[in-house]
Order: structure tokens, then sequence, then C-alpha cells
């Protein structure tokens, strides 16, 4: 049984990658994203799971639905701030938006 391709990393894009048995791991020093964790398995037939679960991708609609929410909950908890820290947390859900405006371009 022939493994299947890895896809880059969903957070930084890389492809220095590396399978292990039960999960695949991005080596970049940068990012060291892992998983999903199929917990004690071990062998070929595992490491091909490790790679179809690190290949699987939330939709985009569902990816935007969860950075609008981000957004959303950052704007409610700049509510409750100073005005300095506010500022701050408003600035993070402008850039929060901005991600995803770019993203529709």
């Amino acid at each position: 049984m022939t493994a299947p391709k890895l896809k880059p990393c969903p957070f930084c894009g890389g492809n220095n990658l590396k399978i292990w048995d039960n999960s695949v791991e991005c080596v970049n020093p940068d990012c060291g994203a892992s998983g999903p964790d199929l917990g004690h398995c071990v062998g070929a037939k595992c490491r091909i799971e490790a790679i179809a679960a690190w290949n699987t991708r939330a939709d985009t609609a569902t990816w935007n639905a969860a950075i609008r929410e981000a957004a959303e909950l950052l704007g409610k908890a700049a509510k409750n701030q100073t005005p300095a820290r506010a500022e701050t947390v408003k600035a993070c859900g402008r850039a929060i938006l901005a991600l995803l405006k770019e993203e529709k371009e």
C-alpha cells in the first residue's frame, strides 16, 4: 500500500514534514504544528491513516466563519478593556478581517 502525498502544513505552508507512526509533524522551527495524534497506532497502515488525517482540511466556508467569529469576539472583548488595551484588541480584530478579505481576492 502506497502512502498518499502529504499536503503542505496548513499553518505555515511548509513542506518540511516528519511522518511518525501515529501523526505528522511540521519540523519548520517557526511552526511545529503536529497531529492529529492517532494514539498507540504503529506501522505502515497507521502512517497512511496519519497522512490522510493530516491532509484533511476544513472547508473554506467553515474556516471563514471561524475567522469572522474570532473577530466578533475580539470586538466584544474590547468593550471591557482600558482604552489603550481596547484599541489593541480592536486592531487584532481588524487584522483578522483583513486576512479574510485577502483570502477572497
